[in-house]
């Protein structure tokens, strides 16, 4: 399974944006810092689609991805460590679709290899309680329910929304000078081989 964003969005401009996105987060190291907290990921998401002229909406929600043998619960009661809250967060975009940028629990706890992010469309199946459903191969599907509404996670969010300026602010500092970025990240790779070779010898 690559690690890595799985898109299966219908929308061409919002696919777009997402890829875009997922890209910009994956070079600024965000999926490491904050890929674990779902809310932050729900919110950076849904502020910066906003910007965009996107409909969207931080939703409270749990996940459980099933393999053939096992599943594991994001978020819901009863599974929360300690230091964590109870739940899960995801963004919706125009009511239709489902992005998730939260995943790091599962990475961490459950598959090392899982997908750093999913893009979907809502598939809403009441009489199963999900909200959508993706079959990730022939062994392992995710399902996002909200049949139970974590009771924390609107406070979360609460506590996080000032915490999340100065995140989106580097953000659209990296946003208008991409190459730069990247350049500077390249040279800074190539002199810690450098001094790590000087080290061996």
């Amino acid at each position: 399974m690559k690690s890595a964003l799985l898109d299966l969005s219908q929308e061409a401009k919002l696919s777009k944006s997402i890829r875009q996105i997922y890209y910009d987060f994956k070079n600024l190291g965000y999926f490491d810092q904050y890929g674990s907290s779902c809310v932050a990921m729900a919110a950076l998401l849904s502020n910066l689609l906003e910007k965009q002229g996107f409909n969207t909406k931080v939703q409270a929600c749990y996940a459980i991805v099933k393999n053939s043998d096992q599943q594991f619960f994001l978020g819901y009661k009863g599974y929360a460590k300690t230091g964590q809250v109870e739940g899960h967060a995801v963004c919706i975009v125009n009511d239709r679709i489902l992005i998730d940028f939260g995943l790091g629990n599962v990475r961490k706890d459950f598959d090392s290899q899982f997908h750093r992010a999913i893009c979907s469309d809502i598939d809403m199946n009441p009489s199963q309680g999900y909200v959508a459903r993706i079959h990730i191969n022939e062994k392992t599907t995710i399902e996002w329910h909200t049949d139970w509404i974590p009771p924390d996670i609107a406070n979360e969010y609460m506590q996080q929304a000032p915490l999340l300026e100065p995140i989106i602010s580097n953000y659209e500092r990296y946003k208008k000078n991409r190459i730069a970025f990247l350049i500077k990240q390249l040279v800074f790779q190539n002199r810690k081989i450098s001094v790590n070779n000087i080290v061996r010898i």
